[in-house]
């Protein structure tokens, strides 16, 4: 088959695929829209029916309101009976209602009045609704209660309130009927009908529309003709027996659609004449100048004959391509030797760094390539790196090594620390970048590592001082408030209780007066230790300066047991201290308080103990004291 005959098949086979492609998922789109638009453009419509609905709920309640509040139903007991009449009458026209009366507790009517063409509706409603709506303002407990009642082949927007006349309660009844033209009305000028329907019996049908509104606010039935959305309203008694329904004609998708088809037929026939125009000029343009490459690349051996060829001497473009081969091949000659010299150069570099350098398969997890750091920081020897895997180097479990592999296979790079783990044991850390690499026949993963392990013990020694006693080794004030505020937060949603024991040692300055500071240093060490040799190892000890203490009592079932540890800490301290052959006998004071009883939050509580302490203090008769609220 010869080139032109290729070039017209690839164009046709191009053209056909393209022209396809565009065809189905146009029409798949343009259908997509067109369903979005109608189903945002019915529930729009729905809106505006619920808008219309309730705008009628609202009206008829203010009605009512302002009909009890100003005193105008009082006009109707006191007014003649043809006057009355007039007036109501009147009443109706400018509230543009359809009925309104006056019925007592036992549903006896005592006034009405309604509009000539709505009597059958309205006198249903007062002789068989009237009670339930009665019962309803009863049950509900409400001055006014709206909503709408289905009304033989029309639905009514119906109020009632209640209102006293000589301290008689009665009802009041306010009522607007919706027939067809009122429902037309509410969408006029959207091209849709709008229709109502009390479910009373199911047809297969309108079971099929309830059960799927059940599950959704509402249900859209798109047909080729119509479109329809179904919702349910509840009526004044809560049942949701009122099916509302909206139908849209779809004449202008229909035409749209044609539209489209006859559309893409005119791009199609203008396409493939462009198509035929282009292949022509192609054909000439392009076969002849390759044919004659062709040719000439046919004496090519190597790149020496690629570069002295000369592969079209009379046709200036093909001349053009040649020279423009030979300068590649030439910078390709200087490139390959300039990355041979670079490839040395960082080879040297890596081999000589200070920090572990090591390439490992991600799938095998071997180590493929590593410097002279590599084998010094984890003292393996070199036929021993190719026997171990990744899993060997580290101090982790294997699952979450794997987990460090995908990762980095996924985002592409890892940054953060590591647990090594050298060939004798020792456990050392690393800062560790990780970097995915993919190459032709593998992926690797680049793993560069500098030893932290002193660097972190630095860190933990500052760390482990920022929350200790320097002198006993004891959790210092900053310490303390960490955990009792977290605890204190635990407690709050449980049934038991938090005790703190603030402890000061009474003459302590005596101490260091008599025997000097190094004694009291002494002493004050002797004190921590003997705090953890009498309180239970969950018992949480800090000191927070000088010759003050406190203890904190975690999970604390009965407040009682404070006072039980605090004489347990005071019959611990009658045994005396032996600092430099001499016995010092300690006391001690203690005040005690109780979360939440003696304060809410940890400064309350600490502010309770230590003003018992200091209670316990001035009274040399008593050792410990519960703080008590004034």
């Amino acid at each position: 088959m010869s080139l032109r005959h290729k070039i017209t098949i690839v164009f046709l086979i191009s053209f056909f695929v393209i022209v396809s492609i565009n065809y189905f998922v146009f029409r798949h789109f343009l259908k997509r829209e067109f369903l979005y638009r109608e189903q945002a453009n019915l529930i729009s419509q729905v809106h505006r029916v619920n808008k219309a609905f309730e705008q009628e709920f609202k009206r008829l309640f203010y009605f009512n309101s302002f009909i009890i509040s100003s005193g105008l139903i009082n006009r109707i007991f006191i007014t003649a009976s043809q006057d009355r009449k007039n007036w109501s009458k009147k009443l109706l026209q400018s509230a543009s209602l359809d009925g309104v009366a006056i019925v007592n507790s036992s549903g006896e009517v005592r006034f009405s009045s309604c509009i000539k063409d709505k009597e059958r509706e309205f006198f249903f409603i007062l002789n068989k609704k009237i009670h339930q709506l009665i019962k309803l303002l009863e049950l509900e407990q409400k001055n006014t209660i709206v909503g709408l009642i289905p009304n033989f082949k029309m639905y009514s927007v119906v109020a009632v309130s209640n209102f006293k006349y000589k301290k008689q309660t009665y009802v009041f009844l306010s009522a607007y009927f919706f027939d067809k033209v009122r429902l037309k009305s509410i969408i006029e000028g959207l091209g849709s009908k709008l229709e109502l329907r009390f479910i009373h019996k199911y047809t297969p049908e309108l079971g099929l529309i309830v059960e799927n509104l059940n599950k959704k606010k509402f249900f859209i039935d798109i047909t080729i003709s119509d479109a329809k959305i179904f919702w349910l309203k509840e009526d004044v008694f809560g049942n949701k027996s009122i099916l509302f329904s909206i139908c849209q004609n779809r004449s202008v998708f229909q035409q749209t659609q044609e539209l489209f088809y006859f559309s893409f037929l005119f791009i199609l026939v203008s396409l493939l004449f462009v198509f035929f125009i282009i292949n022509f000029f192609l054909k000439k343009i392009v076969e002849k100048p390759i044919s004659l490459i062709n040719a000439c690349l046919q004496d090519i051996v190597d790149w020496n004959s690629l570069k002295n060829i000369d592969l079209c001497p009379k046709e200036d473009e093909l001349k053009c391509i040649v020279d423009k081969i030979n300068s590649i091949v030439t910078k390709l000659k200087k490139g390959y030797s300039t990355l041979v010299d670079s490839f040395s150069l960082y080879s040297a570099i890596v081999e000589q760094s200070g920090d572990i350098i090591f390439l490992c398969d991600l799938k095998s997890k071997k180590i493929l390539k590593y410097n002279r750091s590599f084998s010094n920081y984890f003292g393996y020897k070199d036929e021993e790196i190719h026997k171990i895997l990744f899993y060997d180097l580290v101090d982790l479990s294997k699952k979450d090594v794997d987990a460090f592999f995908h990762s980095v296979s996924k985002k592409g790079s890892f940054l953060g620390e590591f647990p090594c783990k050298a060939r004798d044991g020792k456990i050392f850390y690393v800062d560790l970048s990780a970097y995915f690499i993919e190459l032709e026949d593998k992926q690797v993963i680049s793993i560069l590592a500098k030893d932290i392990t002193e660097k972190k013990a630095v860190q933990k020694k500052m760390q482990y001082l920022a929350f200790h006693d320097v002198l006993t080794g004891l959790p210092n004030r900053l310490y303390f408030l960490k955990v009792a505020g977290k605890a204190l937060e635990e407690v709050k949603n449980s049934n038991k209780f938090l005790g703190l024991i603030y402890i000061d040692v009474n003459d302590f300055k005596l101490i260091n007066d008599i025997f000097g500071h190094g004694v009291g240093d002494a002493i004050l060490v002797g004190v921590s230790k003997r705090l953890e040799e009498i309180l239970r190892e969950g018992d949480f000890i800090a000191r927070l300066g000088g010759d003050e203490f406190v203890v904190l009592i975690k999970d604390l079932k009965k407040k009682e047991y404070l006072e039980q540890i605090a004489k347990k800490i005071i019959e611990g301290f009658k045994k005396p201290f032996l600092v430099d052959n001499e016995e010092i006998i300690l006391s001690l004071s203690l005040g005690l308080s109780v979360f939440p009883e003696h304060g809410k939050t940890l400064n309350a509580l600490l502010k309770s103990a230590d003003e018992a302490m200091y209670m316990a203090k001035n009274d040399k008769t008593k050792e410990y004291v519960v703080f008590v609220k004034e």
